[in-house]
């Protein structure tokens, strides 16, 4: 291991929490101070290390990692907390990579990695749609018993309404059925694909729309509710067996 520590050398680091200020906003003040030394950032139990020589990044270690994958697993952390201790110093070079990309590309992972999650979550309230797994009527009966959802329907991918055959069911399927038509032509000109889920905002309601392999589900909620809020209690009551 590259770290070459001593007592009294931790002991007079400057330590803190990588809160409000993001730790990519942090090295990069380390490098405009061109700081020689190592800054080290503990997560969970896990303790990563990034070390500067005159500002520039020249290693980092992570759990047997080194080099540029062990920096962008550490920038992948939501937090921790951190210490810059000049007085540790490596010998090392295991990234060649100038900072700016280094940043752009821990950036890029980030968001992949959000990506991914909101991917996950959506696969498990489509998983919990589709056919087979619970019947339309038992979605409308544990939507229908949180008290911010006015309305809910299930209908195909063609606009047909699925077990509610009123007046009401049919309108709400028409105006989900539009709204499903417009969220995939914008996701197509902006390049994000298909949709998995859409909110809509309104002063007398707000409208919810998920898709699975062969339905949307389109839920009206009461305009002066908390609107993410009430997305987590349908999605919570639409997993639940």
């Amino acid at each position: 291991m590259a770290l070459e520590n001593s007592k009294e050398a931790l002991e007079n680091g400057f330590e803190g929490a990588v809160s409000g200020m993001t730790l990519a906003d942090l090295i990069q003040i380390k490098n405009l101070n061109r700081f020689t030394g190592c800054l080290s950032v503990k997560h969970r139990g896990k303790t990563g290390f990034i070390f500067f020589r005159e500002g520039e990044l020249v290693h980092a270690e992570l759990d047997g990692l080194s080099g540029s994958e062990a920096f962008f697993s550490i920038m992948l952390w939501p937090g921790g907390e951190f210490r810059a201790e000049s007085k540790i110093a490596t010998t090392y070079q295991t990234i060649s990579e100038n900072l700016t990309f280094l940043l752009l590309e821990s950036h890029r992972l980030k968001d992949e990695q959000k990506r991914i999650s909101s991917l996950s979550a959506a696969n498990k309230l489509t998983a919990s749609l589709s056919p087979g797994e619970q019947n339309m009527s038992d979605i409308n009966r544990k939507l229908k018993a949180i008290t911010e959802v006015e309305y809910a329907v299930v209908l195909t991918k063609k606009g047909e309404t699925v077990d509610d055959s009123s007046y009401e069911g049919s309108t709400h399927s028409a105006n989900a059925y539009y709204l499903s038509l417009f969220t995939n032509k914008l996701g197509n000109q902006l390049g994000t694909g298909e949709m998995i889920s859409a909110a809509v905002h309104g002063s007398d309601r707000h409208l919810l729309l998920f898709q699975s392999k062969n339905h949307y589900l389109s839920v009206a909620v009461s305009g002066n509710s908390q609107l993410g809020a009430v997305e987590s209690v349908i999605k919570k009551a639409l997993t639940q067996k």
